[in-house]
């Protein structure tokens, strides 16, 4: 069962005090009962399960996961103490920034399916950071514009979206050459309708990851990576799964370097 989360209104405006993340939107709005709200001009979904704003005993209640994540914040939900965590860009980078550098003889993959060209640059500058082997994912049918317009109700990927038990997106090849022989993988893809696109499936399923350290990053408007990294570790059923990092759109080359170089991958 998904837990919902929602934070007052007087909460929220302290919270915006806290988007220190140069990506963080500078406009959002939502409307009570409403399930779409619009950050920075872009109609998107609050969430999949169709939450909206609610008022209870007179008191406006917003949902804080949407809020944080388009704030640039990271929020985690514990289960077993029942709390929820918000941290900013600033905090997580000093954290990481304590790591240890990355073992020197790893050998390192960065595969990534890059629908409009956002995650391919990320890709890029993670695989030239750490001088690791790339491989693209590659629908056998590639997407065009039109098919990626998630505004028309007929485009292919609202027919996806909303068919997720018979699709299938094949791939011209799921897994690289000598794929055994590595030791981090790191997944990339842009966020679809709060998860990872799904032309990422194939790769995940056909792919063996036991023994190696997975690390998932996505691009994306103004969604959060959520919790596409976890669907994609229960989906691959092995593999040591890192938290993975989600990356604006119109990403600072330097913040994925960094993120990049910082990263514990013993």
């Amino acid at each position: 069962m998904k837990i919902k989360i929602f934070i007052l209104l007087s909460a929220f405006i302290l919270l915006i005090g806290c988007a220190v993340n140069s990506s963080a939107a500078e406009k959002i709005v939502m409307k009570i009962d409403d399930p779409v709200m619009q950050v920075d001009g872009q109609d998107m979904n609050i969430d999949n399960d169709g939450t909206t704003p609610v008022i209870i005993n007179g008191r406006t209640m917003l949902p804080v996961r949407a809020i944080a994540e388009a704030l640039g914040l990271n929020i985690a939900w514990n289960e077993s103490d029942r709390t929820v965590t918000i941290t900013t860009a600033a905090e997580n980078d000093n954290e990481e920034n304590t790591q240890p550098e990355k073992t020197a003889d790893k050998k390192i993959l960065v595969a990534y399916y890059s629908a409009q060209n956002h995650t391919k640059g990320a890709a890029e500058a993670i695989a030239d950071e750490l001088k690791a082997d790339t491989f693209v994912i590659t629908p056998k049918e590639p997407y065009t514009e039109a098919d990626l317009d998630w505004t028309d109700d007929n485009s292919r990927v609202n027919a996806e979206h909303d068919a997720p038990d018979t699709r299938h997106i094949e791939l011209e090849s799921s897994s690289p050459e000598s794929f055994a022989d590595y030791d981090v993988v790191f997944v990339g893809y842009p966020i679809w309708w709060g998860s990872a696109s799904w032309v990422v499936d194939d790769f995940i399923k056909n792919n063996d990851f036991t023994g190696k350290t997975v690390i998932p990053f996505c691009t994306s408007q103004a969604s959060g990576l959520g919790e596409s990294g976890k669907e994609l570790e229960e989906m691959a059923g092995t593999g040591n799964w890192l938290e993975g990092k989600r990356f604006p759109e119109s990403f600072d080359e330097k913040e994925v370097r960094q993120w990049a170089s910082s990263l514990k991958l013993d």
